[in-house]
C-alpha cells in the first residue's frame, strides 16, 4: 500500500518549527557550551536544532507554493543547505528580521550542522565515524533562530495558538 502524503500547510510547518525551537531552549541547559559530544543529550539537541531550521525553511517555501511532496524529496528533504539556498533564492532575506543578524549567520549554522543533520548522524550515531559537528559558541544561535522566525512571520506565514 503506498504511503499517503501528508497535507502540511506553511502554517503547520511554522508551528512545528516553533515547537522545535522552544524544545532547543529546554534541552540546551543539559548540553551547555560543549565542544565534545560527551553526553547523549548533545545528539538530541542537534537533531532538534536541525529540525527547527528545516521546518522554518519549509514553512517559508510551502508558503511560496512548494508542495509537501516536493519538500519531502531530493533536493530538499532534510538537506538544510538546499532548503536554505532555495529560501534565499525565493526572497526570505527580503523580509525584515532582527537588525543585528545577517544572512551569513544562518548560512554558517547550516554549513556546520547541515551535512550531519542530512545524513542522520545526530539521529543515528555511527560507531565507525565519531566526528560530529557542533556550534562552538551558542550565543549567536538564539538571535539567528529568532531572526528566522521573524522573517517568516513577516512574509505572511502565521501559526495559530503559538506564543
Amino acid at each position: 500500500m503506498p504511503k499517503k502524503m501528508k497535507n502540511t500547510s506553511a502554517e503547520s510547518f511554522l508551528k512545528a518549527a516553533i515547537g522545535h525551537h522552544e524544545a532547543m531552549a529546554l534541552i540546551f541547559p543539559k548540553v551547555g557550551n560543549t565542544s565534545v559530544p560527551d553526553n547523549a543529550v548533545f545528539f538530541a539537541f542537534y537533531n532538534v536544532f536541525g529540525f527547527a531550521v528545516e521546518l522554518y525553511l519549509k514553512s517559508f517555501l510551502a508558503a511560496d507554493r512548494l508542495t509537501v511532496e516536493q519538500l519531502s524529496k531530493a533536493p530538499y528533504s532534510h538537506n538544510l543547505e538546499n532548503l536554505f539556498a532555495e529560501a534565499d533564492k525565493r526572497g526570505l532575506f527580503d523580509f525584515p528580521g532582527r537588525p543585528d543578524v545577517e544572512k551569513s549567520a544562518l548560512k554558517k549554522i547550516v554549513e556546520i550542522i547541515g551535512p550531519r543533520f542530512a545524513d542522520y548522524t545526530y539521529r543515528y550515531l555511527d560507531d565507525d565515524d565519531n566526528v560530529y559537528q557542533y556550534i562552538e559558541s551558542m550565543e549567536y544561535v538564539w538571535p539567528v533562530m529568532d531572526d528566522l522566525r521573524i522573517r517568516i512571520e513577516a512574509s505572511g506565514v502565521t501559526a495559530d495558538n503559538t506564543p
